[in-house]
């Protein structure tokens, strides 16, 4: 008797199972991977009195000529085709970006409930969503037409985007530009309409130039790499588009969250008048290299202040060869100290250089006094020296002919390159004095005013790419920039990073200390201005006093000049 009632029990499920199926469209058998991720179904008619329930989201994941010919009232359209077919990177890319920022319950609308929503289920697990809150629509939107028929909206499939051709200016090679060229191709893949035309310039003076050129034949690029001292000068001649329609567009532009995820100290670096005119793109933070060995040998602490950093510089100079003229030297400092003066002028007490609202120099201040007379120390006792041939302060220190050198954080891939066998190279943040001030710098990435509105809003879609989480985060792992995401600083993927090279720690570490430099129109000029009299103090040529004066005439006809132009 147990026997019967068993095969009645089995009979009576295999045609429960054959009466649910019927139900459906016939698909292809396929045999479930091992890892898929178990899924929690919703009948339509509950799901029904979801649609204007916020909690909720409905994912359409069919395919989008599907989606858009008929759907669910207010579903949003992420076409999972890709994921069905097995490849599963895409569709985690697809729900990461369907779901940034997201913090909703889904309900996956598919087919029949079966393999789209499979694949979205495994996408979104794998990313970390939160699966408690994600739902199959039980019989996919077959079964909702069928029984909703009211509920289902129909439509023309949308018209193909305009085709556009974006040009980039920019100024990265190596490592940097390897990085920009990965991101760049991920975003054409991701909208294919749109085709991006990075235009290497060659070093960021010949980019400057050209830039300043093409403006004046008004032949400007859709996007430029730039720094704000050089952009202040496009702003004031109504060049630059500004980015507020696009970053407060609700369907294209930033989110509330996503706006307070760029860093303040870099979203105001790109705000003139209130208005946004650029977006950060390549930040770094200027810091002291210190080879590791040399220090340890010569019982030399890694220095935190001033006075700590010219006995370091003093004890950890040689010559080792009795010539009279050092082999190794404690400090080397980049050839054109002008804008780099900076940290040791808000060290000393003071802020800007120039007045921002009237570009006046302010290089006759005290601040300014006691910051280069600091530095000239070190000069004067044959402790410290320019790169000079050397090109970049790095070098010496790469090569074991010099202890510490001031430069950039953006050099880590050169040092991580080219650095000796047998030379353990660490940075530290520079040595602090009456304040613990730090210089992060780098540049935005600015749209011009130029083109169709195709093209303006295809550059917006480019530059918000560019910066978002993943992105960002890419770029910084590959280079010697930061993230310009608070969530890409923070995640685990960045954590990573920063344990396998502990040098990038250092700029998170004194980011609570940093500032921006000056950046009225002109500035750049005036401060070149000021370089050269710099020198002149350091080569014992002229008197500090007299090279200040001399520095604060000539910077001010540089602002005039670059004013008036």
């Amino acid at each position: 008797m147990k026997k019967v009632i068993s095969m009645l029990l089995v009979l009576a499920v295999a045609l429960s199972l054959a009466a649910c199926g019927a139900k459906a469209p016939a698909e292809t058998p396929t045999e479930a991977p091992a890892a898929d991720v178990p899924m929690q179904y919703i009948k339509a008619e509950e799901a029904k009195e979801l649609l204007e329930n916020d909690e909720y989201v409905f994912f359409d994941i069919r395919k989008a000529a599907d989606s858009s010919a008929n759907s669910i009232p207010g579903a949003q359209a992420w076409d999972m085709d890709a994921a069905k077919e097995g490849d599963a990177e895409a569709g985690k890319a697809t729900m990461k970006k369907a779901t940034e920022g997201l913090d909703k319950k889904i309900i996956l609308v598919c087919y029949s409930g079966k393999r789209y929503a499979q694949a979205a289920t495994n996408a979104l697990s794998a990313i970390g969503y939160d699966m408690s809150k994600v739902y199959t629509l039980e019989g996919g939107f077959t079964n909702w037409s069928e029984v909703l028929p009211e509920l289902t909206t129909a439509g023309p499939v949308e018209a193909e985007p305009e085709e556009v051709t974006l040009t980039f200016w920019h100024a990265m090679s190596g490592a940097n530009e390897e990085a920009m060229i990965k991101i760049t191709e991920d975003f054409m893949k991701e909208y294919p309409h749109i085709k991006v035309e990075l235009q290497n310039q060659g070093g960021y003076t010949d980019l400057f130039d050209k830039l300043m050129a093409a403006a004046k034949a008004n032949q400007l690029p859709n996007l430029a790499q730039i720094y704000s001292n050089r952009l202040s000068w496009y702003v004031d001649k109504g060049l630059v588009l500004d980015l507020a329609p696009y970053m407060n567009n609700a369907e294209i532009g930033f989110t509330a969250e996503e706006l307070a995820d760029i860093p303040e100290m870099f979203l105001d670096n790109c705000i003139w008048d209130g208005k946004q005119f650029a977006l950060p793109f390549n930040k770094s933070m200027m810091v002291l290299y210190y080879n590791v060995d040399m220090l340890a040998e010569a019982g030399v602490e890694v220095p935190t202040t001033w006075e700590e950093w010219a006995e370091a510089s003093k004890k950890l100079t040689k010559d080792t060869d009795n010539d009279g003229e050092p082999d190794i030297y404690g400090t080397v400092f980049a050839n054109n100290l002008s804008t780099d003066i900076a940290p040791w002028v808000h060290q000393a007490g003071g802020t800007a250089l120039l007045d921002d609202a009237t570009g006046t120099p302010l290089f006759e201040s005290d601040a300014m006094k006691e910051a280069i007379t600091f530095l000239n120390g070190m000069f004067q006792d044959g402790s410290a020296r320019f790169a000079d041939e050397d090109k970049n302060a790095n070098v010496p220190v790469q090569q074991g002919r010099a202890a510490m050198c001031v430069a950039s954080t953006s050099a880590l891939p050169t040092i991580e390159k080219n650095t000796m066998e047998g030379i353990n190279i660490h940075c530290a943040a520079l040595p602090a004095n009456k304040t613990d001030a730090q210089l992060y710098y780098g540049t935005n990435v600015t749209i011009y005013d130029v083109g169709t509105d195709a093209e303006k809003e295809a550059a917006w879609l480019y530059l918000k790419y560019f910066i978002a989480t993943d992105n960002t985060a890419y770029f910084a792992s590959q280079t010697g920039y930061m993230p310009v995401r608070k969530s890409a600083m923070n995640s685990d993927v960045y954590k990573d990073v920063l344990a396998a090279k502990p040098m990038k720690q250092v700029p998170m570490d004194n980011f609570d200390k940093g500032f921006q430099g000056d950046r009225c129109i002109g500035c750049i000029n005036a401060l070149n201005a000021l370089g050269d009299e710099i020198k002149l103090v350091f080569a014992g040529e002229k008197d500090l006093d007299t090279a200040l004066a001399d520095a604060q005439i000539n910077g001010q006809k540089a602002v005039d000049e670059a004013r008036n132009s």
